[in-house]
């Protein structure tokens, strides 16, 4: 079972990386320019913003991974599996026996040949 996630999960993903990047620039910028307040104000207001798009990206790629794993473990994945296996086993033994029967068949009719020989 391959696993594929949808364009959402790797807009997650980008907005993490992304709010992880503004989050670090914005507190670089906030320790160094410390005499400078309108650089400390655009910080704060950049990594303030930052965390929806943490949080947003956050619940696209958990809500997409979770659904996957599930998926993945689900009782239906290993119920089809059991099926799918079963199935081959039931369809091996049909097969041999048939082919048994076939066998049976014919060392029945070379019995019963024989008996009618003794018998006459």
């Amino acid at each position: 079972m391959e696993l594929k996630y949808s364009l959402k999960f790797y807009w997650g993903i980008i907005l993490i990386l992304l709010s992880l990047i503004l989050g670090l620039v914005s507190k670089i910028t906030f320790i160094f320019y410390f005499y400078d307040s309108y650089l400390q104000m655009l910080s704060a207001v950049i990594y303030i913003f930052s965390w929806p798009l943490l949080i947003l990206g956050v619940w696209w790629v958990g809500k997409e991974y979770a659904d996957s794993l599930r998926r993945y473990f689900h009782y239906h994945y290993y119920h089809e599996h059991l099926k799918r296996g079963s199935h081959k086993i039931y369809d091996a033994t049909k097969a041999l026996r048939e082919k048994t029967h076939e066998k049976a068949l014919k060392i029945k009719e070379q019995v019963k040949g024989r008996v009618t020989k003794r018998r006459k």
